[in-house]
């Protein structure tokens, strides 16, 4: 029987770069969390691993969990670029995806938004077994679509997957679903 599962990207464990980094501040009482500006873009980066048993051509549908910070209203334009790393196999492409989501609870509460492509989704993107994905995600602030006026808190980002068992049948899968495209 085929279940659904997440894949969990903590923002607060992800990654600042080099550049183009998120504030740390206090979000409701002392409780921080990284604050995506409204006027340039700012972004975090995060490792990820599709848990054993995922089901044969699954794909990955990604959300953000995320908040406003106070009553203006707007949209708020969140992107994810991605690569994927499959065992065994050559990786020299990343893939980027947009969601929008609307600011319309008139101050601070969890809004969900999904994006509107799915992981997996595209041509030769096969996931397996412990695939391993490389994420950039960032406000596209800069967008015409980003008219959030303020600035916008991620709480979380997960990947959504469908299961067919609770393991895989060996401790190192060696990619026993892969599929080759070339």
């Amino acid at each position: 029987m085929i279940k659904w599962q997440d894949v969990q990207g903590p923002v607060v464990a992800a990654r600042l770069g080099a550049a183009k980094n998120p504030g740390f501040a206090n979000l409701v009482g002392t409780v921080g969390a990284y604050h995506f500006d409204a006027s340039s873009e700012e972004e975090l980066n995060m490792w990820l691993q599709i848990p054993h048993g995922i089901a044969r051509y699954s794909s990955l549908k990604p959300h953000v969990h995320w908040t406003a910070t106070d009553a203006n209203t707007g949209n708020v334009r969140w992107g994810l670029e991605y690569t994927l790393w499959n065992y065994r196999k050559a990786t020299t492409t990343s893939k980027t995806i947009y969601c929008l989501g609307a600011a319309d609870l008139g101050g601070v509460g969890e809004l969900i938004n999904g994006f509107d492509t799915a992981i997996g989704d595209a041509d030769n993107e096969t996931l397996t077994d412990s695939t391993v994905i490389g994420c950039r995600f960032f406000r596209d602030a800069t967008d015409a679509a980003d008219t959030y006026a303020s600035d916008a808190v991620p709480l979380f980002i997960d990947f959504h997957y469908q299961y067919e068992q609770d393991g895989s049948d060996t401790e190192i899968p060696i990619a026993h679903y892969v599929v080759d495209f070339s």
